[in-house]
């Protein structure tokens, strides 16, 4: 029997399920390589009724030939499990619409030899139901600086700041000071675009980052949370497809943020705040075309309410098992 197992990754080619299962194992969980992805995904419930997943990894040798298949088909037995959709960096295209129909959150492409971590780091925030931190991204003898924003003339004082975080003159630093500089404003106008009328000298905006000498990191939190994962990936999808009309600045940069980031992510929660963020590593090569993953962490939830739909999942296995009758 397995006890309350956190990971359920799913993989179409042996090869591809060995050269991530050395990360994989480190979870406690249940991998699989599907050869009738139907079948043995409808065996799952009877044969193992202990078996309640939090998170689905689904290797982009599946998706999105099978993906939305087998994500509809785990979604009505565990409606509350993440979806990861996990690629190699060299992988084929993944077209962005099919993640906003299957309403995926998590695009993970990493090297696993070299970018281990970060896939590490992302498990272990989902199964804690948290969102990401920026010292995720970080060692513990990172440098850091906060700053809350009321006026938007103190933009320029703040961006300057996180430049002096990033300290040397090797040419690598200075093209990483210029990145920095970069991304830092395109994500606090974003959050001063999207404020109503007033909340910026209200409430502000908070701006912190870090830096470690390999790695920076910045996030930006705004409190009113007007974005969702949907319409974050919606304005991914558009301005991929070049489906983008001029009123739409906000897509533009959040499209510019992904694919300059090394690794993108956005925390929300509904109504309350959103914090826009990532990081740049010192010695990235990003090749141009090169698949870019992407992580929104949604809590659309109270505690509360989570922990009541969590006492219903007996409940839901029951009603599942007796239809099945």
């Amino acid at each position: 029997m397995i006890e309350a197992p956190a990971v359920l990754s799913l993989f179409g080619n042996e090869s591809v399920r060995a050269t991530w299962e050395p990360l994989l194992t480190q979870f406690s969980g249940l991998i699989m390589t599907l050869d009738n992805a139907d079948v043995e995904i409808d065996n799952l419930t009877p044969h193992l009724p202990d078996f309640r997943p939090q998170i689905a990894i689904i290797s982009s040798d599946l998706y999105p030939v099978q993906g939305g298949n087998i994500i509809h088909r785990l979604r009505m037995r565990y409606p509350l499990m993440e979806i990861v959709v996990l690629a190699f960096k060299e992988a084929n295209h993944i077209p962005l619409w099919a993640l906003v129909n299957d309403n995926v959150h998590h695009l993970s492409v990493a090297d696993p030899a070299k970018e281990s971590g970060i896939i590490r780091a992302l498990l272990q925030t989902l199964t804690a139901n948290a969102p990401w931190e920026l010292s995720s991204y970080l060692s513990p003898e990172s440098d850091f600086c906060e700053f809350h924003l009321f006026d938007p003339g103190e933009k320029e004082r703040i961006i300057h700041n996180i430049e002096n975080l990033v300290s040397g003159s090797a040419a690598d630093l200075e093209i990483l000071r210029h990145k920095c500089a970069l991304l830092a404003d395109e994500m606090i106008e974003n959050a001063l675009e999207s404020a109503p009328s007033g909340a910026i000298s209200q409430q502000g905006i908070m701006v912190r980052a870090g830096f470690d000498g390999e790695s920076l990191a910045i996030q930006v939190k705004d409190n009113w949370g007007t974005l969702t994962p949907e319409k974050a990936l919606e304005h991914l999808a558009r301005q991929q497809d070049g489906q983008t009309c001029v009123d739409q600045s906000r897509g533009r940069g959040l499209f510019i943020l992904w694919q300059f980031f090394d690794h993108f992510h956005v925390n929300i929660t509904s109504g309350k705040e959103t914090t826009i963020g990532g990081q740049l590593r010192r010695k990235s090569n990003p090749v141009a075309g090169q698949l870019k993953g992407f992580d929104f962490f949604h809590n659309p939830l109270s505690r509360q309410l989570r922990s009541y739909c969590s006492k219903l999942r007996p409940q839901e296995d029951m009603l599942y098992a007796g239809s099945q009758s």
